[in-house]
């Protein structure tokens, strides 16, 4: 894969993860905050999902990389991220860029390689990217 490829990947996901992310700060967390008022978590985090649809789209090693810029970007452009310690942001950004690369390896190496890759999709695919999602 070339540079321009790797540069058009990151854009794509960091770009998703960063609309998803002010997509649940601006508009989920407030509905929830009206109906749950626990204010500690959102219910949906979107950028989950894209963590698990970064890994299974681009695999987990290129993913790994997408994301720590993702999560880096994100952080820069957060507001919550000024009341923590340099140690928890740092710690948050590679916990969130590397966890879904480590889960859809140990799931890759559970399921099996042909179960867990969406260029074969079954019932046993779908199990799998659940579980990642889960994890």
């Amino acid at each position: 894969m070339d540079l321009k490829s790797h540069v058009l990947n990151m854009f794509d996901v960091t770009s998703a993860f960063l609309l998803s992310f002010q997509l649940v700060a601006q508009i989920l967390d407030p509905i929830q905050a009206f109906f749950l008022p626990t204010g500690y978590a959102s219910i949906l985090f979107l950028p989950h999902g894209i963590r698990v649809l970064a890994v299974f789209l681009y695999g987990p090693s290129q993913s790994s990389l997408y994301l720590l810029i993702a999560s880096l970007v994100s952080i820069a452009f957060s507001d919550s991220s000024m009341d923590k310690s340099a140690v928890t942001v740092a710690l948050q950004t590679l916990t969130g860029a590397f966890w879904a690369p480590v889960a859809y390896l140990l799931l890759k190496f559970s399921f099996g390689s042909e179960h867990i890759n969406l260029g074969t999709v079954n019932k046993r695919t779908w199990r799998g990217i659940f579980m990642v999602i889960i994890f």
